[in-house]
């Protein structure tokens, strides 16, 4: 309901002007709907090998070692920046220069999802062949997620030209935190409900089914013009690598600033995440309490708090809505450890983690969309997601060791106020250094 609110179609009277805070067109807003679902499905890798994976390892082997390397086969999807530069150079303008990434990427899913559901588990000979289609699952999802990226800020770019406000910024960021929970839910709880009534092979055509709509749905749309947008560099001078986006990044004092930020704003809240869950056990949960706790509250706080950021960012714009919303989730999470540890708190700590990721995501969008290689300097910031994710939960044990569950929840209350001296920074920045 809250996107129908925000891509409204109202035009105004004069034919082919758009209102000041409408969006273009119907067909305008099914594209932002393509990329809702797009989004969606980028979800169902990471919650299959997050939910579902590593507790099937456990129950087939007993093994806390195997547990512990199935994290390995999302490997692919952490490293997906250095494939981004691939999508900024090449692609075909005539199917659509993101969508002829998208198509081909989605049918490597699905043969994927064959391959794997014929290998019929973690049998023997068969894990090999299982483990090979996993990984090019991930891998696949992770290619596809750069050219979603990609599209997306198409759209962004098309709507500026027209409507010149930042409520498309907010939707898309806000669509696609929302639409990977989606999907990472929906590759959870229900695929356990599959695999216990109907077994491996059925787990994987429940996996395959949306991504089935979503390649006929890729197949049907046609990916927007994006005639009267800034010309792109040559194609010899165009073919950016993971190391060229980086030096561009760190151009100018601004963008390293921007780097920075992105490196540093999620290290304390995965710090204080990492320690809660055996601090609630510790307080006299049951583990398989502290599970329901964080499925059902923690995911519905998160939700909210990602729906209420697109809120925040289409009311004060996009910078703002960054101070705001770190500013609101340092508040969030002390709240969550002065409460009693319950499902309040844990909602409190939902709420505080999903609010803050769509406006940060706008502000790495907005940043760099008006450089050469747009997809690929995105990515490289959304990858700060990913390392401080390593450096959070990396440190989080010994720091609760060495000084204790209220010294470490005190201490990332304090550095998550931080990344706020890093925000307030000129907004021509991204196109003065391009």
């Amino acid at each position: 309901l809250q996107f129908l609110y925000l891509i409204g179609v109202e035009r105004s009277g004069e034919v082919g002007v758009v209102a000041p805070m409408m969006m273009p067109s119907a067909a305008f807003a099914r594209q932002v709907a393509f990329v809702v679902v797009l989004y969606a499905v980028q979800g169902i890798p990471a919650g299959f090998c997050d939910n579902f994976l590593p507790l099937v390892v456990y129950e087939e082997y007993t093994s806390v070692a195997g547990v512990g390397l199935v994290g390995t086969l999302c490997a692919p999807w952490t490293l997906r920046f250095f494939f981004a530069p691939f999508i900024d150079v090449y692609g075909s303008p005539r199917f659509g220069k993101y969508k002829s990434w998208i198509v081909p990427l989605t049918a490597v899913m699905l043969a994927a999802c064959a391959c794997a559901g014929l290998a019929g588990g973690f049998d023997g000979e068969q894990i090999t062949r299982l483990c090979f289609a996993i990984l090019l699952f991930t891998f696949a999802t992770g290619v596809e997620d750069c050219a979603v990226d990609g599209y997306a800020m198409k759209l962004l770019a098309i709507s500026k030209r027209r409507v010149g406000s930042t409520r498309l910024l907010a939707v898309l960021n806000s669509a696609q935190v929302v639409g990977f929970k989606f999907g990472h839910l929906y590759a959870g709880v229900p695929v356990w409900w599959v695999y216990r009534e109907y077994g491996w092979g059925a787990v994987w055509a429940f996996l395959a089914a949306p991504i089935c709509c979503v390649l006929i749905t890729a197949l049907l749309v046609t990916e927007p013009d994006d005639a009267g947008r800034p010309a792109q560099p040559e194609a010899a001078n165009a073919r950016a690598t993971a190391a060229d986006a980086l030096k561009r990044l760190t151009e100018s004092p601004e963008l390293r600033a921007l780097l920075a930020f992105a490196l540093a704003y999620k290290v304390p809240e995965k710090v204080a995440m990492a320690m809660y869950k055996p601090f609630l056990v510790d307080s006299g949960a049951a583990p398989e309490q502290v599970g329901a706790w964080l499925g059902t509250c923690g995911t519905v706080g998160s939700t909210a708090g990602s729906l209420l950021s697109a809120l925040i960012v289409d009311r004060v714009g996009v910078r703002p809505a960054v101070r705001l919303t770190l500013l609101v989730r340092c508040l969030l999470f002390a709240a969550s450890f002065v409460l009693p540890a319950g499902p309040v708190s844990v909602a409190c700590q939902g709420l505080g983690s999903g609010i803050v990721t769509p406006a940060v995501f706008a502000y790495f969008m907005e940043a760099v969309e008006c450089l050469p290689n747009p997809v690929t300097s995105y990515c490289l910031l959304q990858s700060g997601d990913d390392v401080s994710r390593f450096i959070g939960y990396g440190v989080a044990g010994y720091a609760a060791e060495a000084l204790g569950y209220p010294a470490v929840f005190a201490l990332a209350c304090l550095l998550m106020g931080l990344p706020l001296t890093l925000v307030d920074r000129p907004r021509s920045a991204a196109a003065k250094a391009a």
